[in-house]
Formats: C-alpha cells, structure tokens, sequence
C-alpha cells in the first residue's frame, strides 16, 4: 500500500480560539466537514483520547468512521487518527498559525488505503482520481472560514 500525503492551507479572519474551538465542536462538522452525515457516538467536544463514530459520504457513498484524537494543543494543534474501514487509515493534522488580520489554518492528511481489494481499488481512486481526497480537504476549509467569516463586515 502507498502512503499519500497531502495538505491545504487557507487564511481566516478569526482568532485560533474561534477556529479551535470550531474545529472541535462535533455538533458543528456538519457546517464544515465535506460530505459530513452524522454523528453516531461520542462527545460533543473534542479532546485527548476522545473516541467517536460518525458518516461521511465520499463521492456517492456513505461510509462509518471511526476517529479517535491522539494529540491536542489548545489553541494551536489538533490530531486525529482516522479510519474508514475497507478504504483509509488517516492521520489529520490540523494547525492554526497567527497571521496578520487572522490566521491560517493547515490541514495535513497522511493516509494508506488499507487493501488492494475493490475497496482499496475505491480508496486509490479516491487518492489519485478525478475528485480526490484532497479537493474534499480543500472543501472542507473554504466551509469552514466561510462559517467564521459570515458575520464580519468588510
């Protein structure tokens, strides 16, 4: 299996504590989070250990995921480590950096397909095809500041 990283970045005019504190509010992913469903189990905030079951729909389909967050330093970094039964196994970084007028936030994803079956067949395409894994990193960002961003006025 190949390892693939990728990462994004966008600026946001917040403060780390607001994109924190967003970023682990469960009961907010679905205003932000690229193709969220659902939340199964566990808590609303996140924190070191948490473990939680949620749906995503990846490019037509709904798959479980199962996240558990392995480091955290408020407000600056968030960790989880993520697993899609029969296509990922994730590790997502996440960092908020002070800039100038906001922030930027960098979204690092390490991720392994974890068969060669027609599962892992659907994870490399996820990875390498048409609408990729990155362009729903990508998604996911641009939600996200613009959920912050909503209420400023320019």
């Amino acid at each position: 299996m190949s390892t693939k990283k990728t990462s994004t970045t966008v600026f946001i005019r917040a403060s780390r504590e607001e994109v924190f504190d967003l970023i682990v509010d469960t009961s907010r992913h679905r205003e932000f989070v690229w193709g969220y469903v659902d939340q199964i189990s566990g808590p609303r905030m996140m924190e070191p250990g948490t473990e939680s079951i949620w749906r995503i729909k990846l490019f037509g389909n709904t798959h479980r995921v199962y996240s558990c967050v392995t480091g955290f330093e408020r407000p600056r970094w968030c960790q989880e480590r993520i697993h899609i039964p029969g296509l990922f196994r994730v590790t997502l970084d996440q960092t908020i950096e002070e800039a100038q007028g906001g922030v930027n936030l960098t979204m690092r994803w390490c991720y392994t397909p974890v068969s060669w079956s027609a599962t892992g067949d659907a994870a490399q395409r996820l990875i390498n095809g048409p609408a990729t894994v990155h362009e729903a990193a990508q998604g996911t960002l641009e939600c996200l500041k613009s959920v912050l961003e909503k209420d400023l006025v320019v």
